[in-house]
């Protein structure tokens, strides 16, 4: 047994390779979010992306640690009510991750192209 849980069980983490190009997925579409507001002269482009990319982040952050929180309770109950679900703790922490990941890379993407702009 690791500090994860029993041998064998899935990893609650995603690859850095998946991480990386979630990241890069959100720096782009804040990006060119940013761009194209700033074209339809918006004049707070920036500030509305980054919120949505903050908000996608504490979204993901918040079911993050729920998972941490209830995942093994919420396991728990689905199978003794014996709900046919695949729900997992690691499967909830992966996909929060990805979101999180997502989400910064949208304001770190925002913040480069109007720094750039």
């Amino acid at each position: 047994m690791d500090a994860d849980g029993p041998a064998g069980a899935e990893s609650p983490h995603p690859p850095l390779s998946r991480l990386g190009a979630m990241f890069a997925v959100g720096a782009v579409a804040g990006a060119v979010t940013v761009v194209a507001l700033a074209v339809g002269t918006d004049a707070d482009a920036s500030a509305r992306v980054f919120s949505l990319g903050a908000l996608v982040f504490g979204a993901a952050l918040l079911g993050w640690s729920t998972a941490v929180l209830a995942g093994r309770g919420l396991e728990a109950a689905h199978r003794h009510l014996e709900t046919g679900s695949d729900w997992t703790e690691a499967k909830s922490r992966r996909a929060m991750l990805l979101l999180c990941a997502f989400g910064l890379g949208g304001m770190v993407g925002v913040s480069i192209a109007t720094a750039i702009a």
